[in-house]
């Protein structure tokens, strides 16, 4: 089942019902996560940053490495390969449409929740590196569509399926890993506890003054 409801709306849901009890909590969130339009997405990115981390290392680049961002050949790989799903008719999931509209342009406000929660980690950046390479090229209006420019907005879907991959993998063999996204997700999109572990491995990572 799908609930349909835009992400805000999910937020809202999720933090009414935070104010009765854990049960309607989880409910709320497995309600609201079902479906394919809020697990497709996470999948495909995930599918897709995959490849590209896979090509990029054949071309024997550290996308682990923040010079990866502005490197010609990593960023001429994504390119490529976004604009021929374009060309092939089909869609480049979690980009071309806002999940919300912040006050600046192109910005979901949770990205940067989710960015500093990647980070906070201690995995690989790979994957962030290149949605980081995506999200620029999406924004910059390098992609064409029917002949004309396209500006392809970014929203957190990417993010998500990123810190899902990076808290999760270990759990599941990377083959399977794809499969159990909807799972994760529904795990994840339960309000605060993204926030609630990004604040515990922030305190346990914070050396004691004496």
């Amino acid at each position: 089942m799908d609930v349909g409801g835009s992400p805000s709306a999910v937020a809202s849901i999720l933090n009414s019902s935070l104010e009765t009890d854990i049960v309607t909590s989880i409910a709320s969130g497995i309600g609201a996560t079902s479906g394919l339009k809020h697990t497709s997405a996470r999948m495909k990115i995930l599918e897709t940053l995959l490849i590209l981390k896979k090509t990029m290392n054949e071309n024997k680049l550290d996308c682990a490495s923040q010079e990866i961002i502005s490197n010609d050949t990593a960023i001429r790989i994504v390119l490529n390969n976004f604009q021929n799903i374009l060309d092939d008719g089909n869609l480049l999931y979690g980009f071309g449409h806002y999940f919300f509209k912040g006050p600046e342009k192109f910005i979901d406000p949770r990205i940067t929740i989710l960015c500093d929660a990647i980070i906070a980690q201690n995995e690989s950046i790979d994957l962030l590196n290149i949605l980081n390479i995506a999200k620029n090229i999406c924004e910059c209006g390098l992609l064409k569509k029917n002949g004309k420019s396209v500006i392809l907005p970014i929203n957190s879907d990417g993010y998500w399926s990123v810190y899902l991959y990076s808290h999760f993998n270990k759990l599941a063999e990377i083959d399977n890993f794809i499969d159990l996204v909807p799972i994760f997700t529904t795990l994840t999109r339960i309000a605060g506890l993204i926030a609630y572990d990004f604040e515990v491995r922030k305190v346990k990572c914070t050396p004691k003054i004496s």
